[in-house]
Formats: structure tokens, sequence, C-alpha cells
């Protein structure tokens, strides 16, 4: 059993969807660039916070895009064991790598998203 984390900012779908329709190219390119950036930082996050013992579980750690939009990523842990190291068992305290690489980037998510579209709309307008 994996570890997935997935990544969904509420109604950001709805909100690119309507900012594609006015400006297409700028509002793709910029959040494009913007979460896959604060994505890398996230994979290094959870690479620095997991617990290494052989490695085999640090080597899993990956980012996959999803189906659903061409900016959606999950952070991801393939190591068969990586849910019990992540959220621990009866006998073992959990770890959070993931969760706590998430949370880190969170608000650095949603501003750098923020500043892509605005950035966006201020270009279109120039």
């Amino acid at each position: 059993m994996s570890a997935i984390v997935h990544v969904e900012v509420k109604y950001a779908a709805e909100l690119v969807r309507n900012l594609r329709e006015t400006f297409p190219d700028a509002v793709d390119t910029g959040v494009v660039e913007a979460v896959r950036t604060v994505s890398q930082r996230m994979l290094d996050t959870a690479n620095r916070l997991v617990p290494v013992r052989t490695g085999f579980l640090k080597s899993t750690i990956m980012l996959e895009k999803t189906s659903m939009a061409k900016w959606a990523f999950r952070l991801v842990a393939r190591a068969p064991y990586a849910s019990y190291v992540e959220w621990g068992t009866s006998r073992m305290a959990a770890r959070l790598f993931m969760t706590q690489a998430v949370e880190f980037h969170k608000v650095e998510m949603w501003e750098q998203v923020e500043d892509a579209v605005a950035e966006a709309v201020r270009s279109a307008f120039t």
C-alpha cells in the first residue's frame, strides 16, 4: 500500500476555467509554472523529512501528474510500507513526512498561483 497526498486547491478548476476563457495562454503558462515550482519544493521537503534506514522509501517519493488538469499533481510514495511510516501504526508513531511537506508549502502554493493569475491579467491589458 503506497501513500498518496492529493493537493487540491478548492474552486481552482472553476477559477482557471473562467480565466482561461479570457486569458487562455497566459493563465495556463503562469499557473502551470507556479504549481510546478512549488510542487518541486514540496517534493524536496518530503525527501528531507522522510526517515531513512535503507533509502528505499525515499527513492519512491515522486510527483505524479493527474488527468484532472495540466496543473494538478499528486505527491506519492510508492514503497509498500509508505502509508505505515506516514500515518503510523499501533506500534509506531506517525512520521507525516509528506503531510508536513504539503502543509509547509500550502500558503506558498496559494501565493504563487495568485501571482501567476494576477500577472496573466496584467499582461493581457498591457
